[in-house]
Parts: structure tokens; sequence; C-alpha cells
């Protein structure tokens, strides 16, 4: 049934229901009627959306060649021709060498631009690893590491089991168990 067809027919759309019911009746009674019906038209899904950078060399030609050898390739899979095959591996070839042109151009860029100051060059592989500023926010001393350190060891030592001298000894010396 269309939803047109199912609203007409629906508790709201019959003549004298209602009548004797409040506003609020009947607000309360559109919205479970209206919910229902979307609820059964158009159910609620979910939509998963992971946002992660791009790569900062990966422009508009790079967008568009991608593009490109996707369209060609959903060609191939429609029609299962030789011409489109080749036409999807020469749009591929295009896109990978055109990705490495931008990807070395970039970086040659970047090294030739911080000219020896290396805490900027450390600056941008940082922003595309996602670490987007240079401050960090837990700040661990080394003091910290040596406490947390020594609570490991005191809990994994305290723990385990203890071994008596002769069940060592014996394993060792196999003979002299007599």
């Amino acid at each position: 049934m269309r939803l047109s067809q199912m609203v007409i027919s629906c508790y709201l759309a019959s003549t004298g229901q209602g009548v004797r019911q409040s506003v609020d009746d009947l607000v309360q009674l559109y919205r479970d009627v209206i919910t229902r019906l979307l609820d059964q038209h158009c159910p609620f899904i979910t939509v998963r959306r992971i946002c992660k950078k791009t790569t900062p060399w990966f422009d508009a030609d790079c967008r568009d060649a991608r593009r490109r050898a996707k369209a060609a390739e959903r060609r191939f899979r429609r029609r299962r021709r030789d011409e489109d095959r080749r036409d999807w591996s020469l749009k591929l070839q295009h896109m990978q060498s055109l990705y490495e042109v931008k990807c070395n151009c970039y970086w040659r860029t970047a090294i030739s631009t911080s000219t020896g100051n290396s805490s900027e060059l450390w600056k941008t592989p940082q922003g595309v690893l996602g670490e987007a500023n240079g401050e960090v926010s837990d700040v661990h001393t080394a003091d910290d590491f040596a406490t947390f350190s020594r609570t490991k060891l005191t809990l994994f030592v305290s723990q385990q089991p203890l071994h008596h001298s002769t069940t060592c000894r014996a394993a060792r010396h196999p003979r002299s168990v007599n």
C-alpha cells in the first residue's frame, strides 16, 4: 500500500473521529500516526561516516582521475567487454602515475622549504598522521615512568609462586637427587 493510501485509510482521515478530544490529544494522535507511517515507509537507519584527513597532495586533479577510473570500472563491470577493461586499466595506470607525481612533488617541496629546520619538517608528517598540533595532551615524566615500572614489577613479583631450591637443583643436576 502506498503512503498516500495509508494516510487516507488511517485513523486521522476518518470522519467524525476525535471530535470530543482535546487539542493536545489530537496532536499526540497525529504524531503517533505519522511516526508509525514514516517508520513503515522510511525506516530509521544508522549511517557510519568515517571522517579522515586526505593526504595534503590529493587535489582536484587526483579526485578527477579517481572519479574517471571508478566510472571506467563500473562500465567494465556492467558490460564485461575487453575494450572497457583496457580503458579501465589505462585510467588506473594514469591515476596511479598522477598520484606518484603529486606525492613526490609535494614532499620535495616540503623538504626544500624546510631548509634545514627539522622541527618544521616534522610538523608536516605529524599533520598527515592526525597529530594536528605539536602539543602533547598527556605529559609523562621520567619519574612517572619509574614509579609505574616499580609498581608493576612489585605486583608481578608478589604474584609469582615460590619455587623450592631443591626443585631447581634437581632440574639442573638430576644425578645429585637420590
